[in-house]
C-alpha cells in the first residue's frame, strides 16, 4: 500500500463515534482524518491524499447526498462508503446512483466489521 492511500476521511458529526472509529483506523496503521460537516469534504480532498471516505448522510450544513452530488463532477475522487442510520432502500439506491462503493447501516454493521472493510479496501 502506498503512503498516499493511507489517509481515511471520516465524515461524521457524532464526535464520540468518529473518535472511536479514528482510534481503530489508527491502530490498523492507517491515518484517520475527521471531518464533522459535509461542507468541509472538498477542502480535505484537496489537502490530503485520501484512500477512502467513510461518509454519513445526516450532517450539518451539507448532507451526504449533497456531498456526493458535488463530488460526482470531480475528476479524482477516492472510493466512498456510506455509513448511516438511514436504512430506507431508496436512500441506499440514491447513494449508489451517486457513485458510492458501498453502503452500511450503523445499526447493522459493527465498528470492527467496518474497520475490516476499510483495511481490506485500502490494502488492495
Amino acid at each position: 500500500m502506498s503512503k498516499t492511500h493511507k489517509h481515511i476521511l471520516i465524515v461524521e458529526d457524532d464526535q464520540p463515534l468518529a473518535h472511536v472509529l479514528s482510534l481503530k483506523i489508527e491502530a490498523a496503521g492507517l491515518i484517520p482524518l475527521i471531518c464533522e460537516d459535509g461542507g468541509e469534504v472538498i477542502g480535505f480532498l484537496e489537502k490530503y491524499p485520501i484512500g477512502l471516505v467513510v461518509l454519513d448522510i445526516i450532517l450539518p450544513t451539507k448532507n451526504g447526498f449533497e456531498v456526493l452530488e458535488e463530488l460526482r463532477n470531480r475528476s479524482k475522487v477516492p472510493p466512498i462508503v456510506v455509513w448511516s442510520n438511514l436504512e430506507q432502500e431508496e436512500d441506499r439506491d440514491r447513494a449508489r446512483k451517486l457513485g458510492i462503493k458501498d453502503y452500511f447501516y450503523k445499526t447493522k454493521v459493527s465498528l470492527t466489521e467496518l474497520l475490516d472493510y476499510i483495511v481490506g479496501h485500502v490494502s488492495k
